[in-house]
């Protein structure tokens, strides 16, 4: 499965010992790797999401977090025993934070820069009307003063 996901690191399902503690069941990783975990090995570093997953499961994403392997972004799908309603085993699939950091600002960045660029033309236009605002006032303030000269000049002669 992690093969046939190429932005995936590690694809696993975890389970619940009758002692309450997680527990790799199956691993993605070759039993040669040092990033191998062994069916039954313990994780005690599980977030609170997913100890929660066998409890009120739904399907989550949650992340970036960080363990013994890394920092993560992880998926995380309940498996359900035959009845539907008891979680047996929750599955994982981890990609690395930082290409997941990555694609996000990738994806934000064209909309920041518009919304940027939209925000400064809002400002400069703001500007100009403020100008033209004040030399319309200047101006006509220019010709109440003229008005009144030429009146003055008129009723003096």
């Amino acid at each position: 499965m992690a093969q046939s996901r190429p932005l995936s690191r590690f694809v696993y399902l975890l389970l619940k010992n009758p002692d309450g503690e997680l527990v790799f069941l199956a691993d993605s990783e070759p039993e040669t790797s040092d990033m191998y975990s062994h069916p039954g090995q313990r994780y005690p570093e599980a977030s609170g999401l997913i100890r929660d997953m066998f409890i009120h499961p739904q399907e989550s994403v949650e992340g970036p977090l960080s363990d013994r392997w890394g920092r993560w972004v992880t998926g995380l799908v309940p498996i359900y025993g035959p009845d539907d309603t008891t979680v047996h085993a929750v599955l994982g699939i981890d990609i690395d934070a930082t290409f997941w950091e990555s694609g996000v600002f990738k994806a934000v960045l064209i909309p920041v820069i518009i919304t940027s660029l939209l925000c400064l033309l809002v400002i400069i236009l703001s500007i100009l009307w403020m100008r033209k605002d004040r030399e319309r006032e200047l101006l006509q303030a220019a010709e109440e003063k003229a008005r009144m000269q030429a009146e003055k000049l008129a009723v003096q002669n």
